[in-house]
């Protein structure tokens, strides 16, 4: 897991929460807003971030924090 936190220009009322896959929505006093959370993996932000852009808010700036473990595949060759 990776944790994001997303800043976006304005004020989104707080139950966008959810469809925001459960990211916290947190108000900051400049007329912006912080989304904050675990993600699992990379398709899981670009869903995220496709979400803020489908809502035509303006991107601030994004930070991911982690190991990207869970994107890497196993495989077990045993020949």
């Amino acid at each position: 897991m990776r944790h994001v936190t997303i800043r976006i220009k304005g004020q989104l009322d707080a139950d966008w929460s959810d469809w925001f896959g459960g990211l916290q929505l947190t108000h900051l006093n400049d007329n912006e807003s912080l989304l904050t959370g675990e993600i699992k993996d990379q398709p899981e932000l670009y869903g995220v971030l496709s979400k803020v852009r489908d809502l035509g808010l303006e991107l601030v700036s994004v930070d991911v924090r982690g190991h990207p473990e869970s994107d890497q595949v196993s495989t077990n060759k045993n020949s």
